[in-house]
């Protein structure tokens, strides 16, 4: 296992937290939208700017759908990496609350009760040996 493979879940996290904002501005700017009526007759488009911004909300949101399933997926899947390795269980603990939990470290040790350093420390050797072992 890479330590590419092991941001997987992260990298998935992070596209999923990006692609909710960019529903939520989609969403705002659909409220936004106030139709111009002067009275006057006009062409009539073949889409208007309704149509298209409902077409972008709704490719965003199963794109959003088919992100979070992956997620899930990764997530189970490296999961049980972790749990199926010889690590001792704080490694374990800190490994899963980074890779697939998404925690960041001031998260784990505040969690964990311990400090900083010691996080650093389990995490630096547990990475070293999940690394070099290739789990099925």
């Amino acid at each position: 296992m890479t330590e590419q493979e092991m941001n997987t879940v992260r990298e998935l996290n992070k596209k999923i937290r990006d692609l909710e904002w960019r529903l939520q501005a989609l969403r705002a700017e659909a409220d936004n939208i106030v139709p111009i009526l002067d009275g006057l007759p006009h062409a009539s488009a073949t889409k208007s700017r309704v149509e298209n911004l409902t077409l972008k909300i709704l490719d965003s949101e199963r794109e959003l759908d088919n992100l979070r399933e992956q997620f899930i997926s990764a997530a189970l899947e490296l999961d049980n990496k972790i749990e199926n390795t010889s690590l001792n269980q704080q490694e374990k603990t800190v490994l899963s609350l980074r890779y697939v939990s998404c925690m960041n470290f001031q998260d784990i040790w505040l969690k964990l009760g311990t400090s900083d350093a010691k996080i650093f420390y389990l995490h630096r050797a547990a990475l070293k040996k999940f690394l070099k072992v290739k789990v099925d």
